[in-house]
């Protein structure tokens, strides 16, 4: 038997547990479920440590033969009874399973490490996907986040970043780096420039090539900042009938009172578009013209900026996190609440749009250059093949 034949009946036999805070589409959940649904060589068991109706389906999980992947959720709730119950299946998975690498993933979880890494002995890796703190970060995550960071030079064996700006922040907070390293996100391959599916799109919302739709895909929340992006659409657009303004994620929708005091101040109402959570992202971006990030803190490797490249978009986004990583020089990059660089760059943008006709095939085209250009960046088989190379290295395979 050769070497790698040897290699991969060893790996093959090798159990890997990810704990995470919850198992559903989201920036961290997407690039967990690419890499166990990449990594064939090794058996996966993710425990969700929250219940949620939107929880990845382990039946729907690709390359799950013979059951390879495993999804099991704790159902944790904030009770007593249900923190004995849940401690208690989650010994029991540990037992039947006796995986050889434990991989934390999020602040929470890796605190649970603390106690769980006591009782049942395997290799800890924990994954750091947060950037920055700011005033507005909850008061219990930058508790725990000070907490693990004493930990971080006894718990973990290994501890990976998805970017250089999350590393370089959580180290001078006072996080071992003497055993970390930076793997950064893949793109999802479904992500792609296709103008078919970009009529489909427009075609669903009954909107005609001559709009220009800019778009923010983001959960309701104030890492995510929309009052910008809703102040400076509305100072640069709300008068112009041929713009729309799309919003989706968890949260945006008519039922976010605040969400629609804030379009009713920016009289913006008619000219915005509440999608909510959506899971075909693909097919949003593609019926994009423009796509604007305003976070203002929290961001590591944002994926939703490196998914909207692979569809060619044109993208303004804010400098935080490795967002000027991704998008190199072929986007726009502003400061943390410049909102007169937003609004200079959103009627610039608009204004090249409108010197783009319905039959003008030029923006076709240039759009699907950038798209392949991009998606040669940042692929999921680059990032899975770091982590392999880093189980490997820790179970000495």
């Amino acid at each position: 038997m050769n070497n790698n034949l040897l290699k991969n009946s060893q790996k093959s036999k090798k159990i890997i547990f990810h704990i995470i805070p919850n198992f559903i589409p989201g920036g961290a959940e997407n690039q967990l479920k690419l890499l166990v649904e990449e990594s064939l060589c090794y058996k996966h068991v993710i425990i969700s440590i929250k219940d949620n109706a939107n929880i990845f389906e382990e039946s729907k999980l690709r390359n799950n033969i013979n059951g390879r992947i495993k999804v099991i959720c704790l159902k944790l709730k904030l009770n007593p009874f249900s923190l004995i119950y849940s401690v208690n299946i989650l010994l029991k998975t540990f037992r039947k399973y006796k995986p050889s690498i434990t991989q934390y993933w999020m602040y929470h979880s890796q605190f649970l490490s603390l106690i769980i890494s006591l009782i049942c002995k395997t290799k800890v890796i924990w994954c750091i996907r947060h950037g920055s703190f700011s005033r507005k970060t909850k008061y219990i995550t930058k508790i725990i986040s000070k907490i693990n960071s004493i930990f971080s030079r006894i718990i973990p064996d290994l501890i990976i970043y998805n970017s250089k700006s999350g590393k370089q922040i959580h180290e001078s907070n006072g996080y071992s780096n003497l055993k970390s390293k930076y793997i950064l996100n893949g793109g999802s391959d479904l992500f792609k420039f296709s103008n078919s599916i970009r009529k489909e799109f427009r075609s669903e919302l009954k909107l005609s090539e001559n709009i220009f739709i800019v778009g923010s895909i983001a959960r309701y929340s104030p890492q995510k900042s929309h009052d910008i992006l809703l102040e400076c659409f509305s100072y640069e657009l709300k008068n112009k009938k041929n713009s729309k303004l799309l919003l989706c994620g968890r949260g945006i929708d008519k039922n976010n009172i605040e969400l629609m005091d804030k379009l009713k101040k920016y009289d913006i109402e008619n000219s915005t578009i509440l999608c909510g959570y959506r899971n075909d992202v693909n097919k949003v971006l593609n019926g994009l013209d423009l796509y604007i990030s305003t976070s203002s803190y929290g961001e590591g490797f944002p994926n939703i900026i490196l998914e909207a490249s692979y569809t060619g978009l044109k993208i303004i986004a804010t400098d935080v996190g490795d967002t000027k990583t991704i998008i190199s020089n072929k986007g726009v990059l502003f400061d943390i609440g410049d909102k007169e660089s937003l609004k200079e760059n959103l009627r610039q943008q608009y204004n090249l749009f409108l010197n783009k006709s319905e039959k003008n095939e030029k923006y076709f085209l240039e759009r699907k250059n950038l798209s392949e250009f991009c998606r040669k960046k940042f692929t999921t088989q680059q990032m899975v093949q770091k982590y392999i190379s880093e189980w490997d290295k820790l179970l000495c395979i």
